[in-house]
């Protein structure tokens, strides 16, 4: 069960935003190889069968190179401003969304 939620927590934790332009940028030629070292380490900490926040805390080291991918998404796409003024609009909605979630399930 583990290895479908991980990806899923992933995604959200990167941002949908990101995520998105990561996998439209991983289908160019010039990502990095720290890129692909990156993917091929997120896969084995899944397949390793460690729990959930297990997982979660060993990726966030592991982000920056996706966000790489990220960027070479967007710039991929040809989209100016307003392209990269929507997607930091959508990352900060979701921040908001996330927030107000966790202030509900544990409130202080």
């Amino acid at each position: 069960m583990w290895m479908l939620v991980n990806p899923i927590e992933l995604m959200i934790a990167l941002g949908l935003a990101a995520t998105l332009w990561a996998g439209f940028g991983l289908s160019t030629r010039r990502i990095p190889r720290s890129v692909w070292a990156t993917l091929a380490v997120l896969a084995l900490l899944d397949l390793s069968g460690r729990n959930l926040g297990e997982v979660a805390r060993l990726w966030l080291p592991l982000m920056p190179p996706l966000l790489i991918a990220s960027g070479l998404g967007l710039t991929r796409s040809g989209g100016g401003p307003w392209t990269l003024a929507a997607t930091v609009s959508w990352m900060g909605l979701q921040t908001l969304i996330l927030q107000a979630i966790i202030q509900v399930v544990y409130p202080v």
